[in-house]
């Protein structure tokens, strides 16, 4: 790759740090990525016809807001780590938990890392999948806030 004629342009929430890598496609095509880095600090490699098409002005973490706008850092990650101790000491996957469930493996992933609070219904999909109670998954905090005379 010659130059870096992008580097440091902005594409939404994406700045370009620097040329990536090229491919060459089975049809002949090249195609061009650039090193970029979304306003959420991930780091990534992407397309450049999606850059300058428009399709590409996110890592993605746009999508993982909760209805009220919450970034995803700000949310709780208590939930998701218990859901994922939950898992693990039951000893299996996440992609079987997501057969029990009836919810996907992206679902299960999301919630598990604290970018996503699962709804109610998917909350008591997946702790009757894991056969576990409220108190297993609770946080700290909330559990205090039960106990609480008052």
């Amino acid at each position: 790759m010659t130059g870096a004629p992008l580097e440091g342009c902005r594409f939404g929430r994406l700045t370009v740090l620097g040329p990536g890598r090229e491919q060459v496609d089975l049809d002949s095509r090249r195609r061009r990525y650039w090193r970029t880095r979304c306003d959420c600090g991930t780091e990534g490699l992407v397309l450049e016809e999606n850059l300058l098409s428009g399709r590409s002005r996110s890592c993605g973490c746009r999508g993982f807001r909760d209805r009220t706008g919450t970034e995803p850092e700000l949310l709780s990650p208590d939930l998701g780590s218990a859901l994922r101790l939950a898992r693990k000491k039951a000893g299996i996957s996440q992609q079987a938990l997501a057969r029990c469930s009836g919810l996907s493996r992206q679902s299960i992933v999301s919630y598990e890392q604290g970018r996503v609070l699962p709804s109610l219904p998917s909350l008591l999909r997946l702790t009757e999948a894991l056969r576990i109670g409220p108190e297993e998954y609770l946080g700290k905090e909330a559990r205090e806030d039960d106990s609480d005379p008052r």
